[in-house]
């Protein structure tokens, strides 16, 4: 049986940060899946539709905010064009 509940994924640097997001996610009944960074949520297999996606603006190397704009092509929000 397939798990029909909302997933929200993290993608956050800071490791305290990830797991307090996902005890605090998963205490309101939900799934969640945490990366450390941007290219490893984009590397990820993902078949299920996001719910919700917590996203750290600033992480540190190339990836921070112009990486944003892949993370929301790759869930359907926007295009992949870094500005």
């Amino acid at each position: 049986m397939q798990d029909e509940r909302a997933i929200v994924f993290v993608v956050d640097d800071d490791e305290s940060v990830r797991e307090s997001l996902e005890s605090l996610i998963r205490s309101a009944g939900l799934r969640v899946s945490a990366f450390a960074s941007a290219q490893e949520f984009l590397a990820s297999p993902r078949d299920d539709a996001t719910s919700c996606l917590v996203l750290d603006l600033r992480l540190p190397g190339p990836s921070g905010h112009s990486d944003s704009h892949c993370v929301h092509y790759s869930i359907g929000m926007g295009s992949c064009e870094k500005s």
